[in-house]
Parts: C-alpha cells; structure tokens; sequence
C-alpha cells in the first residue's frame, strides 16, 4: 500500500497492520530477534545529555555579543584569559549577591558567565600542543 493510500484508509478511520520486516546483516545473513535494534554506540559522545534549554539562555547572550561587538570578536580579545576569568567572576559574584539579569544586557548572569567559561574551554583547547 502506498504512502497516500495508507494515510487516506488512517484518515478514514481504518487501522493498518504493520507486518514485520525481516532485518538483514551486510552479508545477508538475518538478525534473531534478540539481536535486532542493537547499536554499537556505547563509545561515542552522549550529547543527548546537553541540556538545550539553558543552553538557549547562552545562545541569547552570544547574540546579545554579536551584535555588540560583531560575530566571534571573542576570539580577537588580546589578554584573554585574565579578562575572560575577571568577566566570569564578576558574573557569579553578581549572582551570588542575589541579582539574577545583568543590567546591560537584561540577561541572565549565570548564562553570561557560562559564556565567558566557553570561551575560556575554547580558548585553551585552541592554545593546546596536539
């Protein structure tokens, strides 16, 4: 049945029998059941971890940036590492005293200092002997 025909029978309010599909290895040989869905995986990086909505907050403060001081001019600043460092503290000591935005930008402290650590996690990584 194809693709239209099956959504029109749905729509209509009939039900579809989905019949299983034998699953084939490259060789061709198939794979039993208990071996199916399975995903050699275990190694790789889980950034199903990351957690996207803060994320967005950090997101609003390196467009607050770009359009301050132009895309990437992060990566310009000379003496970075005290500043990036002095940047963040100021952040977490502004947070800490109970102030939750930053005055200029009315965004988050802690979204603006986990930019500074970024930059500062980029920074090095750029800067370290391979």
């Amino acid at each position: 049945m194809k693709g239209r025909d099956r959504y029109e029978k749905v729509r209509a309010g009939a039900s579809i029998k989905h019949e299983p599909t034998e699953i084939v290895k490259g060789d061709g040989t198939p794979v039993s059941r208990t071996e199916a869905g399975v995903k050699f995986d275990s190694e790789k990086l889980r950034w199903d971890l990351l957690p996207f909505l803060a994320l967005e907050d950090i997101v609003k403060v390196l467009d607050y940036g770009a359009k301050k001081y132009g895309p990437h001019n992060w990566q310009l600043v000379e003496n970075w590492k005290p500043r990036y460092v002095s940047a963040l503290l100021r952040h977490i000591a502004a947070y800490m005293i109970g102030e939750h935005d930053d005055k200029d930008s009315g965004l988050s402290h802690l979204a603006h200092a986990a930019c500074n650590l970024l930059f500062l996690i980029m920074k090095e990584a750029k800067d370290k002997p391979t």
